[in-house]
């Protein structure tokens, strides 16, 4: 990477992004901002808007199941596939050998490359009997090491030994779900099931946990032999399959009581679930879990059910209806949309605020001062209050700092006192509230030398100064609005260019840099 790349990487963040929180500010949830997010829309892919469900393949590659068929994205280039019945693809799945299989209206089969290497589309409907060509949306594919399993509503189709096998069953329209290599199914007048061998086995008092629920979704949980069951109405709950007895023909409870398989899990969003109607979910890691809402945006929990993170519009998500979520090879979330799609940086240790959290105009400056984050944009400055994450607001905003009447081009902490520079020349700001201190003219910035540690530098629109400073007394307090005193000031001669930055080194000596050298 060359110092030109740098140079304009570090000027487009500054253009493009109001403030950005790094890790070396020891970011916490409580000052969590927006991941950085890039969105796409339909223009963008030259496709549906509608956005259903997604896979990754081993060279990274991107698949969308869209509106108009599969949508390929190798980072660069989009290119639109089509099933042989050009209908809308809602499903996706990748095996353990990396091929692809596609999920569209009343067809399913796989993706393959042809003579030139693209991928094109290979339908398996031929391989079905007469009577079973009848059928509708393929909600969801499963790929296990026992066969590939195409859901859908009436009937799950098993692609296994070149073969396929049809078993009935009567779905909810919410999908069937995967973990650890079974395949489960929903029933909402009966319960949870487990696919065996063809066959679909009733779980014990599994109905007790999804009876009401318009929506139940199934995800592996962090201890063994659990799976977690996520409903829209009641709740969510852990259920032990290690308690079962599990083979071709039965399922039988080596315990009576339910209490011992099934286990009420309490979570922060229970009632955002029920209000926002969830729609999928992925387990992201060993603590973490994603939810896709079709109001609400995504929804991150851990596995203890505390509340992690909200990513929606306020966020910078381009919609708040989510039909499926990938955490790719790098740990980052992509977000198939009802209009759009979305890739969030969940792994990256930066994260962003910016006109949606309160700053607007590009940012200019920012320090950590009292536990307290202080930053200034072209419209002023501001600072970050305390906050809790919850979902009646999950919207961290900055706000004004009272008595300023510009922007801060540079902080300066000095003993415990936090001072500003601008075009009105230094202020002090305790708490919330700023006092004009010194006035000389338009600052750019402080500096400071351990040789003579009772003196501020001053970097000039038209030259450099310096100033000594006498601080309040121990026993005057700082929030009482005591002001340093500014005394014997005085300019460099011989320097009369704009100062922009002032840095000293280990020497205590004082390096400048101007607008140009």
């Amino acid at each position: 990477m060359n110092r030109y790349f740098i140079k304009y990487f570090l000027l487009f963040l500054i253009l493009n992004s109001s403030f950005i929180i790094h890790n070396c500010f020891a970011q916490t949830h409580d000052e969590l901002g927006s991941p950085f997010i890039r969105n796409y829309n339909h223009k963008e892919y030259n496709a549906g808007s509608q956005n259903w469900s997604i896979v990754q393949d081993k060279r990274e590659v991107m698949y969308f199941g869209n509106n108009r068929g599969v949508l390929e994205f190798d980072g660069k280039n989009w290119r639109l596939i089509e099933v042989t019945n050009k209908s809308i693809v809602l499903s996706l799945a990748k095996d353990r050998y990396e091929t692809i299989y596609v999920g569209a209206s009343g067809e399913f089969g796989y993706l393959a490359s042809d003579s030139t290497g693209q991928m094109t589309y290979i339908s398996l409907v031929n391989k079905l009997n007469i009577n079973d060509k009848d059928f509708s949306y393929v909600r969801k594919i499963h790929a296990t090491t026992h066969g590939i399993y195409f859901i859908t509503i009436d009937n799950i189709f098993r692609w296994f030994n070149d073969t396929i096998n049809v078993i009935p069953i009567h779905l909810t329209p919410h999908f069937g779900f995967v973990v650890d290599d079974e395949i489960f199914v929903i029933q909402s007048n009966s319960g949870i099931y487990i696919v065996k061998n063809n066959k679909v086995l009733l779980l014990p008092y599994s109905k007790t946990i999804i009876s009401e629920s318009d929506k139940s979704i199934i995800l592996p949980y962090s201890e063994k032999g659990k799976i977690l069951v996520c409903t829209d109405h009641n709740g969510f709950y852990t259920y032990n399959l290690e308690m079962l007895s599990i083979n071709d023909s039965i399922i039988s409870n080596k315990k009576d009581e339910p209490s011992s398989i099934i286990t009420k899990l309490n979570t922060e969003i229970d009632e955002y679930i029920d209000n926002n109607d969830i729609y999928s979910a992925v387990k992201i890691n060993n603590n973490r879990y994603a939810f896709a809402t079709l109001k609400g945006g995504i929804i991150i929990i851990d596995n203890h059910g505390k509340l992690v993170q909200v990513i929606n519009k306020n966020r910078g998500l381009q919609s708040n209806s989510i039909y499926n979520l990938l955490v790719d090879k790098n740990n980052n979330l992509w977000a198939a949309l009802e209009n759009g799609i979305s890739y969030i940086e969940l792994n990256s240790p930066l994260s962003m605020f910016n006109e949606l959290n309160g700053l607007e105009g590009f940012a200019l400056s920012n320090i950590r001062y009292n536990g307290k984050i202080y930053a200034s944009t072209m419209r002023g400055i501001y600072y970050l209050p305390e906050y809790k994450m919850s979902l009646v607001n999950d919207k961290h905003n900055f706000l004004p700092v009272h008595n300023t009447k510009s922007y801060c081009w540079d902080f300066l902490q000095i003993n415990n006192t936090l001072l500003a520079a601008g075009n009105y020349g230094v202020i002090q700001i305790s708490g919330t509230v700023a006092q004009e201190l010194y006035n000389i003219g338009n600052i750019y910035c402080f500096g400071q030398s351990k040789k003579i540690p009772a003196h501020i530098f001053l970097g000039l629109s038209d030259g450099f100064a310096s100033v000594e400073i006498i601080l309040p007394g121990s026993q005057e307090n700082i929030l009482s609005y005591k002001k340093i005193k500014f005394i014997n000031n005085g300019r460099f001669k011989g320097i009369n260019e704009t100062i922009r930055k002032i840095i000293s080194d280990k020497n205590g000596d004082i390096w400048l840099t101007t607008m140009y050298n």
